[in-house]
Order: structure tokens, then sequence, then C-alpha cells
């Protein structure tokens, strides 16, 4: 495997990486994977999670957790698909979406992403972020998501969530 490291060019956030890693890495029908590093999962399954067809733009997801839904991506999902998406919802926004929509219609995003060739189109070309925010990769699959499909494959294996507070673990140890 070879590795690269590419200097960050344009204003910085997750979604900044991806596009350079993406100009970088030019791929064709296969999509890009995107895994940040403060989840950590043991074995391969995650990623295999996100085979399927690379012509679609695909997000790993796990169950819903009310706890962690403030620090978290949280999105509804409808047959398989993302349909609206929250981003770090404050206490009262998080508590509203769940009423809302039901914590079973609920999935927290993980840091784990099949992207099609369209996708790193629109992200470069048309996304535009929400005024004063930075352009990150989760809020780019929300306005995504009202135009094109975005699959939900939930996985519930292990994870070491570096993010995630001890208590929020299972047994204390660190991860969800």
């Amino acid at each position: 495997m070879r590795v690269d490291l590419i200097r960050q060019r344009g204003p910085y956030a997750d979604l900044t990486s991806v596009l350079n890693g993406a100009r970088h890495l030019q791929p064709t029908r296969q999509g890009l994977y995107v895994a940040f590093s403060d989840n950590l999962y043991p074995g391969g399954a995650a990623l295999a999670a996100l085979g399927g067809r690379a012509s679609r733009t695909a997000v790993l997801a796990r169950p819903y957790r009310r706890e962690l839904a403030t620090s978290r991506g949280v999105i509804v999902a409808d047959a398989g698909r993302m349909t609206p998406l929250m981003e770090e919802p404050g206490p009262d926004l998080a508590r509203d979406f769940d009423q809302r929509h039901g914590p079973a219609n609920l999935l927290m995003l993980e840091e784990r992403a099949r992207l099609s060739s369209d996708f790193l189109t629109f992200a470069s070309r048309h996304y535009r972020p929400p005024a004063g925010s930075e352009l990150k990769l989760s809020l780019c699959l929300a306005q995504y998501a009202h135009g094109a499909p975005v699959d939900t494959l939930v996985y519930d294996g292990r994870v070491i969530d570096l993010g995630a507070p001890a208590e929020h673990s299972p047994a204390g140890a660190p991860g969800a």
C-alpha cells in the first residue's frame, strides 16, 4: 500500500481533506472510500460493509444512542436511505428530532463513507456551506441527499470511538 501526505489547500475542515484527497487519487467509477481516524474498527468489517454499488454514495451508521446525539450527526433513515441529517444538534433540537422521528428511525453517522463520483462533483462544484459554518462532509452529504440517494449501512460491531466519553462506553472501556 502506498501512503502519501497531501498538503491541505482551501478553507479547512473534513470536506477539504476529502476534496484534496480526491484530486490527488483521481477516483474513477469505484468512488472514494473515506475513513477518519478517530473511530477504530477492529478487523475489516466496517469498510467491507461499504462495499456494494460504488456508483452510489453510502455512509456507515450505528444504532441511535440518545446520549450521544448532541455530539454526532443524527440521520433519519427511510428504507435504508438518508433523509434529513442534523449535525451535532444542541440538547433541545436533539430532543425534538428524537420525538418527531422516533428513536427507531434514527441512526448515528459514523466517519466511514463511500463517495460516488457524482457526490464528489457535487461537493466540488455545487455545495455551499451554510453561512458561518465549516466545509463539513456531513453537511454536504445532507444537501446531496435532497436530490440523490445516500445509502445508510448499519454497523453495530465493535468500535473504539476516541471522541466518546468513557461513561458512554460499555463497562467504562474506550469505545461505544
